[in-house]
């Protein structure tokens, strides 16, 4: 009987502790954030898109592969689709949305969605999570 436990219930019950470290990790290392005041990630509420622009700036020191895009809706079509485009300033502060991708384009687990109106941030949303949905 003791070979047995050995053999078969350490094993599991190691198993099993693997599978509950692992969900405990990506539950605590996941970010979903909403901000509506003041300042976090580098961003504060208030501040124009220029200053705002200036902190992507300095994030891109940090992520090198962090890319810019706005989402533009087309009517080009009955179902209207998305258009993905990357833009300098010049370009940028003519949008409402810009959305910050961390690790580079394609990848979406690592971003941060900022919102404007009148020219300021009104708000932005953090996302981050360590694994892909299917």
């Amino acid at each position: 009987m003791g070979i047995i436990i050995k053999l078969v219930l350490y094993p599991l019950l190691v198993l099993i502790i693997g599978i509950v470290g692992y969900v405990l990790f990506l539950w605590a290392s996941t970010i979903h954030d909403t901000v509506t005041e003041g300042s976090n990630y580098g961003f504060t509420i208030g501040k124009s898109k220029h200053e705002t622009y200036q902190n992507v700036i300095e994030l891109k020191e940090d992520y090198p592969n962090l890319v810019i895009y706005t989402y533009v809706s087309s009517s080009t079509s009955a179902q209207k689709k998305h258009i993905k485009l990357k833009h300098d300033f010049e370009h940028l502060k003519l949008h409402k949305q810009w959305r910050i991708y961390f690790k580079g384009d394609g990848e979406y687990s690592n971003s941060i969605r900022l919102n404007f109106d009148n020219d300021k941030l009104i708000n932005f949303y953090r996302h981050r999570q360590f694994y892909e949905l299917p």
